[in-house]
């Protein structure tokens, strides 16, 4: 059985976040909705998720310093930030924390779902391959302890029971093998594994692009109330590393 993908959605506008929720769970997530940053903490450590998606401006602690918390306390769940009012400030902080993208509202859905997929993907990789190291490790400390019974037992009425218990850890070794190679089959796709790839790899560039393109277009508005040489030296500076990118 596929074990359904549980997502949290920390958001203080009810209509936004509940509706987000539903677009989700169309899709086959499993949503949780939380109108803060603390209730999201407690949620998170009441029970796990694969994903964290988070209003950047809340009422209390910020989705950044959430973001920056969860870093810490739950280290390897992806974070999706998102802000309906966007800032370099914001844009520049979530580079320096573990978040996987810096989204703007209104949502582009495709370009929401496209990151939701890609962060789904890495968190389930990260939980199946932590479970079968640990399922590793069972089975060969069990093996282990039989074959020291086995060479005291060997041949008396215990036999059958070593043969039972060493079913049992061969048995949970293969479903690891058989839980990984699910995740393979499911990823397998050249276009899932490039934008798995793609994330996992650049994700912290792609959030370094949004912050230089935030930049320019600020530098672009300002650039009739402000007659500045410098000023307009750094915008040309900064689009031209943008299209170097």
């Amino acid at each position: 059985m596929v074990e359904v993908s549980s997502i949290l959605i920390a958001d203080d506008e009810e209509i936004f976040r509940e509706t987000t929720a539903d677009l989700l769970r169309l899709r086959g997530y499993r949503c949780d909705c939380v109108g803060g940053a603390r209730t999201a903490l407690a949620a998170l450590d009441d029970r796990s998720f694969d994903l964290l998606i988070a209003d950047i401006h809340m009422p209390g602690s910020s989705g950044l310093q959430l973001a920056e918390e969860v870093g810490t306390s739950h280290a390897g769940l992806p974070v999706i930030l998102m802000t309906g009012v966007p800032s370099l400030d914001s844009a520049i902080r979530s580079v320096r924390l573990p978040v996987a993208a810096y989204l703007t509202k209104p949502l582009d859905l495709e370009s929401f779902y496209r990151q939701v997929n890609c962060c789904i993907a890495e968190s389930t990789a990260r939980r199946v391959l932590r479970d079968a190291q640990h399922a590793f490790a069972m089975g060969a400390e069990q093996l282990e302890m039989l074959g020291d019974e086995v060479s005291k037992e060997y041949r008396s009425p215990a036999a059958d029971e070593i043969a039972r218990t060493a079913n049992s850890a061969i048995r949970v070794v293969l479903e690891s093998l058989q839980s990984l190679e699910s995740l393979w089959r499911r990823y397998a796709s050249p276009e899932d594994a490039a934008a798995i790839r793609s994330l996992v790899v650049s994700r912290r560039e792609a959030a370094f692009q949004e912050a230089l393109e935030y930049a320019v277009l600020v530098l672009e508005r300002t650039r009739n109330s402000f007659k500045s040489k410098d000023l307009g030296e750094l915008r040309l500076r900064l689009s031209h590393l943008l299209t170097r990118q």
